[in-house]
């Protein structure tokens, strides 16, 4: 077979490295553009470009990132606080420029009589009040900081991060057990440093010290519970609701990035289409790309990944006996290493030898020395919901199979055959297991938690509510990543595995390879006899 030619084409210039790749057809002529591109390279002093030149990796855009970030959430901050002087307004709650210039100490006073029943500020006063809870709102938790906090044994991790997160929960639980609201804490922290200078000056940063959103969530709402009771045609429930939900502790949501998930490379395919482009005179032309398409690779905490990581590491065991003759596993024992792995966070080698009742057996060195891992997904929730024997029931899954017709190619003779497989239907996503960790696992906002394990999956208020919740909120399935094989396709796999193929005899039997790659490819083709395996599989 002829290798045609390949040109790489450089531009180097000043600030940038441009490139284009071009395959050449038989009589030396540009056929095809295979890929392009440039690097922008801004070396701004003498360090950059000697990095550069050694090959050394940094983020050259960095600092622009940040100063675009910092001027992205300070034109957010101007947006609502434009929103909040507009509704402050029209209620006749807008502050003048006395207000506005109050001295800190006043300011934090005025605040703090603010949340005290039986106080009564003036509509302007209250106003203040809320321009300066909207300049500052405090941190706002996401999911995986309960499980930055605590570590896997139950550990405070040392990294900044997870001090940062510990310093905050430190701040919020002193205001919990004080009984004070955030104006009520820093004002009277301002005041002791006020009495304990000699030059009655103020020395107390309030810049260091961090709360979480929620503390001020908790003081806007004991403001108004204060205050509406003076006005109550103004501050009716609409407007307090909007106020908080709408202006001042408004988040944007984050952007979805689904869309850098990987496809799966034995399910994805290609396509060509016809797009319309500029041809670079004026008018249009009609161009051919190659598309890809296909499922998305499944997350590595996936309860079906997890079970097919395990069958794949059981099958891979190789275990010899002193004389050096093999010892093989027989189909009872792969289900009692399966099971044991299932419920627990590892199987060590040791162990491995009295589960098998061989004491004498030598294993190869990757068993040996690191053992097996379990199903780390199941053993997490089975901690969390081990006081709830009511709701054991949710680490079941079981798993439904039907038979599927494929087509296996020789690759010496091209001869193709038929055959019968067993493939995992889709039933598996309405197994207990399967729905618990995905709840867990897609959504973010801990209310929205709360509902559906209510709604979808029976669980009692008074049991999340006494800790419960807390447990699976803490647990961050979405950190592990993403694996390097779709749902669909584990679908195919898991049952020849489960019969104690290796996984390249596996993927053999479903008619694939299992060093599948864009330039390795047999071609396979399967028909479904009835609905398809997992095309619902997410």
């Amino acid at each position: 077979m002829l290798m045609s030619k390949h040109v790489l084409g450089l531009d180097l210039g000043v600030g940038s490295i441009g490139w284009c790749l071009i395959a050449l057809d038989a009589q030396g002529d540009p056929a095809e553009i295979l890929g392009m591109g440039s690097r922008v390279v801004p070396l701004n002093n003498a360090t950059d470009a000697a990095d550069f030149s050694i090959g050394k990796a940094f983020t050259a855009n960095q600092e622009r990132t940040a100063r675009r970030t910092m001027r992205r959430g300070f034109a957010r901050y101007q947006l609502r606080r434009y929103r909040l002087r507009r509704e402050l307004a029209k209620g006749g709650m807008l502050p003048d420029a006395a207000l506005i210039q109050l001295p800190l100490l006043e300011l934090w006073e005025l605040r703090e009589r603010a949340a005290t029943a039986g106080e009564r500020l003036t509509l302007p006063e209250l106003g203040r009040v809320l321009c300066h809870i909207n300049q500052k709102r405090g941190y706002r938790h996401v999911k995986s900081d309960a499980a930055a906090i605590v570590g896997d044994e139950g550990e405070k991790k040392k990294d900044s991060n997870s001090a940062y997160l510990a310093g905050i929960r430190a701040n919020d639980e002193k205001l919990q057990d004080e009984h004070k609201t955030v104006g009520q804490y820093f004002a009277e922290q301002l005041r002791q440093s006020q009495s304990e200078s000699p030059t009655g000056g103020i020395s107390y940063r309030i810049k260091d010290q961090i709360f979480s959103r929620q503390r001020y969530i908790d003081e806007y709402n004991q403001i108004m519970a204060a205050q509406r009771v003076h006005y109550p045609d103004i501050l009716t429930d609409e407007f307090i609701r909007m106020l908080r939900d709408e202006v001042i502790f408004m988040q944007r949501p984050l952007k979805s990035c689904k869309h850098l998930v990987s496809l799966c490379e034995f399910e994805k395919q290609e396509k060509v289409m016809r797009a319309q482009q500029d041809d670079g005179k004026g008018g249009r032309q009609l161009v051919e790309r190659k598309v890809k398409f296909g499922p998305k690779v499944a997350p590595k905490s996936s309860p079906l990944f997890q079970l097919c990581r395990i069958y794949e590491a059981v099958n891979n065991i190789r275990l010899t006996r002193p004389d050096g003759s093999p010892r093989d596993i027989t189909p009872e024992e792969r289900a009692k290493i399966v099971a044991h792995l299932q419920s627990s966070a590892s199987l060590s080698f040791a162990a491995l030898k009295k589960l098998l009742k061989e004491k004498a057996i030598i294993a190869d060195q990757l068993t040996s020395k690191s053992g097996l891992k379990g199903n780390s997904t199941r053993v997490a929730l089975a901690a969390a919901l081990q006081p709830y024997p009511q709701y054991h029931h949710l680490l079941n899954m079981e798993l439904e199979t039907r038979m599927m017709t494929v087509q296996l190619t020789d690759e010496e003779t091209g001869e193709v055959t038929e055959r019968e497989v067993a493939v995992v239907t889709d039933s598996y996503v309405r197994q207990p297991l399967y729905r618990l960790w995905h709840i867990l696992y897609s959504i973010e906002e801990r209310d929205a938690m709360r509902r559906a394990l209510i709604t979808q999956l029976g669980m009692k208020e008074e049991d999340l509510d006494g800790g419960l919740l807390d447990q699976l909120y803490r647990l961050d399935f979405v950190k592990p990543g993403y694996g390097n094989k779709s749902a669909k396709f584990i679908c195919k796999l898991l049952p020849q595995l489960q019969q104690g193929l290796g996984y390249s005899e596996a993927c053999a039997a479903v008619g694939y390879r299992h060093s599948n790659s864009p330039y390795q490819r047999r071609d396979h083709r399967a028909h479904a006899s009835g609905e398809d395996t997992a095309a619902a599989a997410q």
